[in-house]
């Protein structure tokens, strides 16, 4: 009786995820992509970005070098993150420069001795980008002891956060800000966090679990910023939504295996899915809105779900998330 009531919770979640799916393609597919035009240049400020080898953190290594930047690339192989800075310089990009340091967001050990080379060399960091992630892969506990959507989508990158602000805090000038970005995606609709199974011993589904930790990007920037905005820290926290980009993420779904010819048609490419990343890197004008933790989707600032709203979710989940990584005060120095 339990693994029946297990199958037909697994039937609903994915149901729900593809709904939610086929709602934004249809709804992305109707409305015309916004291109990015008149970034600024950024000669001599600095970003780091998480899973930047790949998918629409490839396409923003292109974007943020056109503008300019010191791109420090965080990726599992800096064999083949150095092979593609070589291969883009060797395409015709000439501006900014970039650098690869290993980074493994399925092991805290690894988090921390990445900003550690950041913090001994008092690296300049103007923007942090929270962009690497996994999607519907099968149940996997990391060396930490967490499920693998929660460790690598939002606690990996919620400790990075975490040790890199007194960098991000330096960097700040009165003209502007530092920005922290946090890629969610339009599936934190479905999600729904149980605060009494984070590892999902009881019931797992990939779709869920997904789900889950793209809402806790969204809660985690939304009282980050307000938090920012209460302290006077010159430090902003967005998070977006890139869009339905066919990237490798789709490996363990049926899109990847069955229909990928036809997604290649109707979905939102790596370069598209990249320009709303760049976009609320880059774009001054998001600065007003400092201490809302705004969302966006296509350029623009969306409201996301109702639970991602939640202050109450939002505190709580901060709480906990502090407790699990024994922080007494986030971004202290």
């Amino acid at each position: 009786m339990v693994a029946e009531r297990q199958i037909v919770r697994q039937i609903w979640y994915e149901a729900y995820i593809y709904f939610i799916g086929v709602v934004y393609w249809v709804k992305e597919y109707f409305s015309s992509h916004r291109k990015l035009e008149n970034l600024p240049k950024r000669n001599s400020d600095v970003v780091v970005i998480t899973g930047g080898t790949r998918g629409i953190g490839l396409e923003a290594l292109r974007g943020f070098l056109q503008s300019h930047l010191h791109v420090v690339l965080g990726c599992r192989d800096t064999t083949k993150g150095n092979e593609l800075i070589s291969r883009l310089r060797e395409e015709g990009i000439k501006d900014g420069s970039a650098e690869c340091i290993e980074l493994d967001l399925t092991s805290l050990a690894s988090v921390r001795k990445f900003a550690n080379v950041l913090l001994e060399r008092n690296q300049k960091v103007d923007i942090l980008v929270n962009n690497a992630g996994i999607m519907f892969v099968p149940y996997e506990q990391t060396k930490d002891g967490y499920e693998s959507h929660f460790h690598v989508n939002y606690l990996g990158h919620f400790l990075l956060t975490h040790l890199l602000m007194p960098l991000l805090k330096r960097s700040a000038t009165s003209e502007r800000k530092s920005r922290i970005v946090s890629v969610s995606s339009s599936a934190h609709w479905t999600g729904n966090i149980n605060f009494a199974d984070l590892h999902f011993g009881e019931f797992y589904s990939p779709q869920l679990a997904y789900s889950c930790s793209k809402l806790c990007q969204i809660l985690f920037s939304k009282h980050l910023d307000a938090m920012l905005k209460e302290k006077s820290i010159p430090v902003q926290a967005v998070s977006l939504h890139p869009g339905i980009v066919l990237t490798e993420l789709y490996e363990h779904t049926p899109i990847w295996k069955y229909f990928s010819f036809l997604a290649r048609k109707f979905f939102k490419t790596p370069s598209q899915g990249a320009d709303g990343l760049v976009y609320a890197s880059l774009a001054p004008e998001l600065e007003q809105y400092a201490g809302n933790g705004i969302y966006l989707e296509n350029c623009q600032i969306v409201t996301p779900s109702s639970l991602a709203l939640d202050v109450e979710l939002q505190n709580k989940l901060w709480a906990m998330t502090l407790c699990l990584l024994d922080i007494k005060e986030f971004g202290a120095e």
